[in-house]
């Protein structure tokens, strides 16, 4: 029996987009991952909103633990019950009100299948570390993604992937995934941008006979949409990949099923 299916959730289907805050501290991880989930499979558009690089660090882990899931439902049902889509990712961006500045997370479901980035993980990651600099990272974001730009996603430049470990790491790769998104945008008029697709990485350390677990952020190409890197400048987006809800049951809640 699969717990994220026996899951009610707080929202009507006319509710076609939430801010789900997101906390530094005690997180339902299940429970938060199973109606991101849930949101996505009725074509809603949710945003994350994390204050603080704990908060940060538990938005992306209710995304991979959500992507976790979505992949579960998939290989466990057909090809025609399964759903549109096999992963979940998010774009990164940057608000501002007055003077406050903080980065909001807009999930994004992807129907596409995974481009092999699990094979490059020891390999290809950019490494972000507490200490690591948020304008070198960015200016290396751009630079990667660049060249999968260019490169037209083939050989092994065709996902890049960002690895992290701990809230600080997690929180300074997404930002600055932020600002080189805005940047790219900014500087490079027309390239595709890309969304980040997190997932874990259990990595074992045979000397010392223990497993870390890594956040892997893999850099996915974008479906066109008119969301900006930096929110207010334009009108808000949809990222439905399903009928518009009208078209489907009515009902509201998530039903309990088994």
């Amino acid at each position: 029996m699969n717990r994220i299916l026996l899951r009610r959730f707080a929202w009507t289907i006319e509710d076609q987009t939430l801010s789900f805050k997101i906390k530094a501290e005690g997180v339902d991880f299940p429970k938060l991952a199973g109606g991101i989930l849930r949101r996505c499979e009725q074509g809603l558009d949710t945003d994350l909103e994390p204050m603080g690089s704990r908060s940060v660090a538990n938005a992306v882990k209710a995304l991979a633990v959500a992507g976790r899931y979505a992949q579960e439902r998939r290989e466990q049902s057909d090809a025609q019950d399964g759903g549109p889509f096999l992963r979940i990712a998010f774009a990164p961006v940057l608000r501002y009100k007055g003077d406050q500045r903080w980065v909001q997370m807009t999930v994004v479901p992807l129907e596409n299948q995974d481009t092999g980035s699990q094979a490059l993980v020891t390999s290809n990651a950019l490494k972000v570390g507490k200490n690591t600099d948020l304008q070198s990272l960015t200016k290396a974001i751009v630079a990667t993604w660049m060249r999968r730009v260019l490169s037209g996603g083939t050989g092994v430049v065709g996902t890049p992937l960002i690895g992290a470990m701990g809230p600080d790491s997690i929180s300074t790769a997404v930002k600055a995934s932020a600002f080189a998104l805005r940047d790219i945008a900014r500087l490079r008029e027309g390239t595709q941008l890309f969304l980040l697709r997190p997932f874990f990485f259990e990595l074992e350390i045979r000397q010392a006979q223990t497993r870390q677990v890594i956040m892997y952020l893999a850099l996915e190409p974008r479906p066109m949409s008119n969301i900006k890197p930096v929110e207010g400048l334009g009108e808000k987006r949809s990222w439905t990949l399903r009928a518009p809800p009208e078209q489907k049951s009515k009902g509201g809640m998530a039903p309990a099923s088994e």
